[in-house]
């Protein structure tokens, strides 16, 4: 016997399970089977974000939503910053799986304005130094970041045309949609 609902869970890009892991506990108090899935690239060095690409992501997301169906009627998801992107693409391209899509920051426009830019820079620089503690307007967050300090450039490339991929797909999500997004972020545009 399946449940009626699950929970899809996506993390962002360059960042660790443990930016989403609060969700957790909401889903087991619900009795709610969920999927947290490690998107391609993550979760072991930042030099494994090399050559991975936005359909890599979108795969490993499709992946664990077909999972979560064998266990629950119907998903919904909560995506932060790519996995935002990763939400409403999957929203749009199965409809009648996704009855509720909630994003955190979606990174449909990333904020710095030399990002126009990265695919010339990546043919130059294979890894590029971040901040990962630049994006908190709280710096007791900073402590608590587990974010790579450094990601390849052409993960970054595949990051910004995947926005752009994924706004043209936006009259296609039809499931209810929450959109959360702090109006001192750094990182990606509020206007997301």
């Amino acid at each position: 016997m399946s449940a009626p609902f699950g929970c899809l869970i996506l993390h962002g890009f360059t960042s660790s399970l443990d930016t989403v892991r609060a969700l957790v506990p909401m889903a087991e108090r619900l009795d709610m089977p969920y999927r947290m899935p490690v998107l391609r690239g993550h979760c072991t060095k930042p030099e494994d974000l090399c050559g991975v690409t936005w359909r890599d992501w979108y795969e490993d997301g499709a992946a664990a939503l077909r999972e979560l169906r064998a266990e629950a009627d119907h998903v919904f998801i909560c995506g932060l910053s790519m996995g935002g992107l990763v939400a409403l693409h999957l929203a749009a391209d199965h409809p009648d799986d996704v009855v509720g899509v909630a994003t955190i920051a979606a990174a449909l426009q990333i904020a710095d304005p030399l990002i126009r830019f990265s695919p010339v820079m990546a043919r130059f620089v294979k890894m590029w130094k971040g901040n990962p503690g630049g994006g908190y307007a709280d710096a007791s967050l900073v402590t608590k970041n587990t974010n790579y300090d450094r990601f390849a450039t052409d993960s970054l490339v595949s990051l910004y045309r995947y926005g752009k991929i994924v706004t043209h797909l936006l009259p296609r999500v039809q499931a209810p949609l929450l959109v959360i997004h702090s109006r001192k972020d750094r990182v990606i545009k509020p206007i997301s």
